[in-house]
């Protein structure tokens, strides 16, 4: 019987493993777009957007009028101008408050806060009709367009926070619903989350992989950009893992579950999302404290003029009324709690299309006052794919016995270091030997005792010279002289001694990551201190310090020495940063605020603030940058917003402007705190990452 029988899956409403690029990751994304897009927004989003032109339209003709009217000045319409005033306030009242008030009465149990924006709209405008009948005065019909306009706009911008929160319930569907699971001889459709580890699926070419386990059949190249924002199509082969809601780029391939959807890379990711997202910032509750208390002031400061109108200077309330309104309006800070909302969602929507997850809630505010910024070497400003390069010698040595030395300890580690010894040509032909008592030393080396089959077993150590010397191996003048030689060179040596003498070496190479130096340039720029902390020499590091122009360095540290070299910087009382590898977790718990680069997708279990999968190390300034003018955004909102109130208050109570000229003020203020919370981040061109033209055929990012 044929093994690779396939139950074909029925077509159907649920069908999401397909091989097109339209996956429901990239349906997610669209969402967040600041404005909506034809071809993705719902026409429940467009007619908000239509409102809000239309509105934007309506006020400033009633606005302007208003203005002309109260200042004498004679318009085309002459005495008509309070009617055509009246008329294009009731049409806004039809076009914009009647579904509000439907709205509200309809669903008035979940929506108990548009209770009073609606009751303020319309009383505004019932307010208006009553002036203008009795005195003539027009000024409400401005107040009641504006509140209805500000109205309108939350409303859309409620519109895209709800939007933008169903999109991290999409992100979900990344995953495909359903996955051919093998039964038996045959493999069958079932639903994606009844998977558990152990399960075996076929994945075909140009789908989905369902959830994250190991390939135990085929070879093929698996796009992770949907992911890691990072097109770099990674080969594939049985025994490698792979990463659910990726997609399998080549051929067919057997897949066994390693990790159930609650543990998988992607249900990770989403938790990170949803526990840092939008209002879950302590820069917006910083905002929602500021705007109540601008609230409470102009209470106050509507009840003191309400003192002394009616009881010191004792004005009828025809006269006191605009003044009071004036006032009031004037600290309502309207727009400011949900463009910052609306300003945040953008934001770590464009962290995420990067590639980038946040784990600290309150990273704007430290990235705002960082003052050095450490970089790890290995891994961090080197890609930390070290390859062979020298071999020396000790006269007298057996090679291939220092080889076998050396590989044999090496196997017994999981550091790039041990890892790299594949790359010596003799590796696959060199016997390793079981090596006994093997001990670690992080940043020094590593020893142990190596057991041959023809003699008695001996102790030997790999690692740099000052590990080497604290085994008690002796290094000969020769030795040390081609070590200083290769360090000079940008090499990593590393040194191997046994017999109590240090019988030859190995020297490594490592090229620097793309982009290093402009992005240390960018980081000096925004007057943040760049300082490298490594365990290697001086002389290993000294092209390096000098290219890259870094003033603090600190070489030859043992991970304990990391830790006290960053905690006296954190003593001192200045705000630091740690940019390394998964090895460093220790140092990564030390710091304000701790960052890992290129993780791909191995961002299980990682402890770090700021995790980028990507492996662009401009990405590291791009954020410092967009968080920097961010937060200068929303304190300039901030400011602005009390300054307006302040000042509009002040000048309203002495009768310097008119309600009409306040609302102008006002409605110039709301649209321009509306504007540059929203364009802050996205409108911005970006050039960091240029995807390659052939990955949007399969990949699910835009």
């Amino acid at each position: 019987m044929d093994t690779n029988h396939t139950q074909p899956l029925p077509q159907t409403d649920e069908t999401a493993n397909s091989k097109t690029a339209q996956t429901p990751l990239l349906m997610a994304k669209q969402v967040f777009l600041p404005l909506p897009d034809s071809k993705i927004a719902g026409p429940l989003h467009q007619l908000y957007y239509a409102r809000v032109i239309a509105g934007t339209i309506l006020l400033i003709i009633i606005l302007t009028l208003s203005l002309l009217l109260k200042s004498g000045s004679k318009t085309f319409l002459d005495a008509h101008s309070d009617l055509f005033i009246f008329i294009l306030s009731t049409v806004m009242q039809l076009f914009l408050g009647l579904p509000l008030y439907l709205n509200i009465v309809g669903n008035w149990r979940r929506y108990r806060s548009r209770l009073l924006i609606g009751f303020v709209s319309l009383a505004s405008y019932v307010f208006a009709i009553y002036q203008w009948q009795t005195s003539h005065h027009t000024a409400y019909f401005g107040t009641s367009a504006f509140v209805l306009y500000i109205t309108t706009v939350l409303l859309f911008l409620e519109q895209k926070k709800m939007d933008a929160t169903q999109a991290l319930q999409d992100i979900k569907n990344a995953r495909p619903q359903k996955a051919l699971k093998q039964a038996g001889k045959h493999f069958i459709w079932v639903d994606t989350n009844t998977l558990v580890p152990g399960d075996i699926v076929k994945v075909q070419a140009g789908e989905i992989i369902p959830l994250d386990g190991v390939i135990i059949k085929g070879t093929t190249s698996v796009n992770e950009s949907g992911l890691t924002g990072e097109f770099k199509p990674l080969l594939k082969g049985r025994g490698d893992p792979v990463t659910g809601a990726t997609i399998n780029r080549d051929c067919e391939i057997i897949v066994q579950i390693d990790r159930d959807i609650s543990d998988n890379t992607l249900t990770h990711i989403i938790n990170s999302l949803e526990n840092n997202f939008g209002q879950n910032l302590t820069l917006f509750a910083r905002v929602e404290k500021f705007a109540h208390a601008v609230n409470i002031l102009g209470v106050l400061a509507f009840l003191i003029a309400c003192y002394y109108l009616f009881y010191v200077f004792q004005l009828p309330l025809n006269m006191s009324a605009p003044i009071l309104f004036s006032i009031l309006i004037s600290f309502s800070t309207i727009s400011l709690i949900p463009s910052t909302s609306i300003a945040s969602h953008i934001f770590m929507k464009d962290l995420f299309n990067k590639g980038i997850i946040i784990n600290k809630s309150s990273f704007i505010e430290i990235v705002n006052k960082l003052d050095i910024l450490f970089f790890d070497k290995t891994g961090t400003l080197t890609k930390g794919d070290f390859e062979y390069s020298q071999c020396f010698i000790e006269m007298g040595t057996n090679q291939g016995e220092m080889l076998s030395t050396i590989f044999s300890l090496e196997t017994q580690s999981h550091h790039p270091l041990s890892q790299s010894m594949e790359t010596h040509p003799w590796y696959q032909e060199i016997s390793k030997r079981p090596v006994r008592d093997f001990t670690p030393h992080p940043g020094l080396g590593i020893c142990g005792y190596v057991q041959p089959r023809s003699r008695r077993e001996y102790f030997a150590a790999v690692g740099n010279l000052r590990f080497l010397k604290r085994m008690q191996m002796h290094i000969s003048r020769e030795m040390k002289a081609k070590m200083d030689d290769l360090e000079c060179m940008g090499e990593t040596v590393l040194l191997c001694g046994y017999n109590r003498q240090v019988k030859g070496l190995i020297s490594l190479s490592d090229v620097l990551r793309p982009h290093v130096r402009e992005t240390l340039k960018k980081i000096r720029s925004l007057k943040i201190e760049s300082a490298i902390i490594t365990g290697d020499s001086v002389e290993d590091i000294k092209h390096l310090t000098s290219s890259l122009k870094l003033n603090k360095v600190y070489a030859r540290c043992t991970p304990e020495e990391k830790i006290s070299k960053v905690s006296k910087e954190v003593n001192s009382g200045k705000t630091t940063g740690f940019i390394g590898s998964t090895g460093d977790k220790i140092t990564l718990d030390k710091v304000d605020l701790s960052m890992i680069i290129d993780t791909g997708t191995n961002v299980q279990n990682q402890k770090a603030d700021i995790i980028f999968m990507n492996s662009d190390f401009r990405l590291i300034a791009w954020l410092i940058k967009k968080s920097k003018k961010f937060l200068h955004t929303i304190y300039l909102n901030m400011g602005l917003s009390a300054l307006y109130a302040l000042t509009l208050a002040v000048t309203s109570f002495f009768g310097v402007i008119s309600p009409e000229l306040v609302m102008a003020l006002l409605f110039i203020l709301n649209l321009y705190i509306l504007r540059s919370a929203s364009s802050v981040v996205s409108h911005q061109p970006d050039q960091i990452t240029a995807p390659n033209p052939q990955s949007t055929a399969l990949s699910p990012r835009p």
